[in-house]
């Protein structure tokens, strides 16, 4: 395992491996939903590997199930996958049990007219559905959800440099992805004055700013005092999150969830003060205070910027967003409309009253 800029390990996994891992995976899996998990690689890669198999294996099935065009992945993690679709949505199916109930509950704050302005960085959800039957992973019974959003572009992108003594030997770096650069005013004529190319490492840039113009400097400054308050963020939303539903706390721990609460909202008035980030940190004081909403799991690649302007008629503020709110429970349970994977064509035409 190595570690990357935001902190978080990242596992060497050797390409070949993975393909292989891919190729067992595509022979275990059941016409109707079981996914079996490869061995050999780390549990966490390997049930990515599986979970991204079977849905591009089942793409069409969900496509009709969803009712939405299902293009090219455009990524995918440990629990879910997101498809391109038709402008301005993405389509995201996933077997994480929280992410159905906390996308369902982020869109029924979107809906209050009191609330709406005071999220911001809330990217809008077209539909949630929890899709039937249950997924069979590893012997385990998984609820799937599709989620149709608003598509947005990442802050970070993670990029894979090959040891050139060991091609089996691949190290993931955080990079600023191409949305980042434009915004922080970075064009290709400067990064020809400054002898660099993309991608532009995060560390890389940072190394070299004092090369760039004073525009790029300060925006960046910005920039990396942001990622420093999403960081002191994500560090007392989990201490906050693991206390705050513990049944007989001791004064202590009291105290410690006092103390992170007063951490975040440190942080997030931090990111209040700063031109690139204002809008993240006035949606998560919001969030918390409004909603009962702490995101435990908000890491640098889990916000991105906005991409529309408007949606349905509806003038967007264009900041940064809330790319995927992570793991974490909702006060309560929201209604989540049910759907039946469809197994075919027949099938999909009756339900849609077309044939008989």
């Amino acid at each position: 395992m190595r570690r990357n800029d935001d902190d978080r390990p990242t596992t060497h996994v050797p390409p070949g491996l993975m393909k292989r891992a891919a190729e067992r995976a595509a022979k275990r899996l059941a016409p109707m939903g079981r996914v079996e998990v490869p061995g050999g690689i780390p549990p966490h890669v390997a049930e990515g590997v599986a979970w991204a198999q079977f849905l591009d294996e089942n793409k069409d099935r969900f496509q009709r199930t969803l009712d939405v065009p299902i293009g090219g992945r455009l990524g995918c993690g440990r629990f879910g996958c997101v498809y391109e679709s038709s402008a301005p949505w993405v389509v995201k199916i996933t077997r994480d049990e929280s992410e159905g109930p906390i996308w369902s509950y982020m869109a029924e704050l979107l809906a209050d007219e009191e609330l709406v302005g005071m999220l911001p960085s809330y990217l809008r959800v077209h539909d949630v559905v929890r899709i039937q039957p249950d997924v069979i992973f590893n012997d385990e019974s998984r609820p799937v959800f599709g989620i149709v959003r608003e598509e947005a572009a990442p802050v970070f992108v993670e990029v894979p440099f090959t040891n050139p003594r060991d091609k089996y030997d691949v190290t993931y770096e955080i990079a600023l992805s191409p949305q980042t650069l434009s915004i922080l005013g970075v064009t290709p004529a400067t990064l020809k004055r400054v002898k660099m190319e993309t991608p532009i490492l995060y560390k890389h840039m940072s190394e070299k700013i004092a090369l760039f113009p004073k525009g790029v400097q300060q925006h960046f400054a910005h920039l990396h005092m942001a990622v420093q308050g999403t960081r002191g963020y994500r560090k007392a939303a989990d201490v906050f999150h693991r206390l705050r539903w513990k049944a007989d706390k001791t004064e202590r721990e009291e105290e410690l969830a006092e103390e992170a609460l007063q951490d975040m909202l440190a942080a997030c008035t931090l990111m209040q003060r700063l031109s690139l980030s204002e809008e993240l940190g006035t949606t998560l004081i919001a969030s918390q205070i409004e909603a009962d909403l702490v995101f435990r799991d908000l890491h640098v690649f889990n916000i991105g910027w906005r991409t529309h302007r408007s949606i349905e008629g509806e003038k967007l503020p264009q900041c940064m967003v809330i790319l995927d709110p992570g793991a974490m429970n909702t006060p309560y349970m929201p209604e989540i409309r049910e759907v039946t994977l469809l197994r075919n064509a027949g099938t999909y035409l009756r339900n849609a009253g077309l044939i008989e």
